[in-house]
């Protein structure tokens, strides 16, 4: 019997040789690499929706205010600090680089400059001739009037706007659901208590409630003694004038 043929084989595969440039950390930051090109992918594809960019935008603002509204002030003292480095370090580049930063002028001299433009035009106008004066001045009333009346127009689209839009009373429909799911689930399950309390509730509701309930057409117990008061009595007319006809 030839024992050759059992002999197990050896079935591990053989050592790839490492391929030069693959490295644990180069693989590494391969893979940061592609993170990073499909994080830009997704940011390009953001702007290019205006809608969806705009979100975004107003949820970085809203999370940054978040943020700087719960500074400590140890953290407040230190951005101001930072600021003031970078303030430094700016003049000092601008310095040598021979620029000349801008000046900021005080409230002081803002209202000498207004001063000044003012004399200025006050003296163009003692100069100007009386036909070029009327001119300007009928110019400006037309403008003026121009103004006032596109205002106006503005004015009454918005008034006619409200007009024609119905007031929500509730800031969506789930929010009107719950409203009416945590009522009932307060009010009595029988139907004998279920009215007696509703119509408890209607009886001593305050007199603006009543109008409107009144305009969604629910009657407190006093319209219905009137309801049926009016119906009695024109059933009661109309019994006689059939009466007369005949």
């Amino acid at each position: 019997m030839d024992l050759r043929k059992h002999r197990t084989v050896n079935t591990k595969p053989p050592d790839v040789p490492a391929v030069p440039g693959l490295s644990e950390q180069n693989k590494k930051k391969t893979q940061k690499m592609a993170a990073a090109e499909r994080q830009r992918a997704y940011r390009q594809r953001v702007k290019e929706n205006p809608e969806k960019y705009k979100q975004q935008k107003e949820g970085d603002r809203l999370r940054c205010k978040l943020w700087r509204m719960n500074r400590s002030e140890e953290q407040e003292q230190r951005d101001r600090d930072l600021c003031k480095q970078r303030s430094v370090v700016f003049r000092a580049r601008q310095k040598a680089s021979g620029t000349k930063p801008a000046s900021k002028r005080t409230r002081k001299q803002t209202l000498a400059q207004a001063e000044k433009w003012r004399e200025y035009k006050r003296k163009e106008r003692a100069a100007m001739p009386a036909q070029k004066r009327r001119r300007v001045n009928e110019r400006r009333r037309a403008l003026y009037a121009q103004k006032k009346e596109a205002e106006k127009k503005a004015d009454e689209e918005k008034a006619s706007r409200n007009l024609e839009k119905t007031p929500s009373l509730f800031t969506s429909e789930n929010a009107r659901w719950k409203a009416i799911s945590r009522s009932l689930h307060i009010l009595p399950r029988s139907p004998d208590k279920f009215a007696l309390v509703l119509s408890s509730v209607v009886g001593k509701s305050t007199p603006r409630r009543k109008s409107a309930l009144k305009k969604k057409c629910i009657l407190s117990p006093g319209s219905k003694k009137k309801l049926a008061f009016n119906c009695k009595h024109s059933v009661k007319n109309y019994t006689l004038d059939s009466r007369k006809q005949r």
